[in-house]
């Protein structure tokens, strides 16, 4: 599957170190490697969770829209927004757009219970 990673860290000092994304790029690989998926990479350096528009957001989910991924990635749910209406807002996105949203996190199976919380934090949507 074809998916689209989103990376975003939101200060200078994270830019400067790299670390945070990194440690992004870290579990968004282990599990593209876990599920065989093939990744296209966006990232948003130094720009704030709280801004609506964010350019690599913007591609990622113009990516989407184009049927040129099935699935969005974040390694964290709040590299999608900082607010529960930002988040939600990509995620209703992700459900008219019939494409599914993901969160790398350990033990991420069919049956685990937890894809049933907060945008099933994150498993599939569809």
């Amino acid at each position: 599957m074809n998916v689209v990673a989103y990376l975003r860290v939101s200060t200078d000092e994270q830019v400067q170190s790299g670390l945070g994304l990194d440690a992004q790029r870290t579990a968004v690989e282990q599990e593209a490697v876990r599920r065989g998926w093939s990744v296209t990479w966006e990232a948003d350096e130094g720009v704030s969770g709280k801004l609506r528009n964010r350019p690599a957001l913007d591609r990622a989910l113009a990516r989407l829209r184009a049927g040129e991924a099935q699935a969005l990635v974040v390694a964290k749910m709040d590299r999608l927004g900082r607010s529960v209406i930002q988040a939600s807002d990509v995620l209703e996105t992700a459900r008219r757009q019939k494409w599914g949203p993901h969160r790398p996190r350990p033990g991420d199976g069919p049956n685990d219970p937890a894809r049933q919380g907060y945008g099933a934090d994150v498993g599939r949507l569809r």
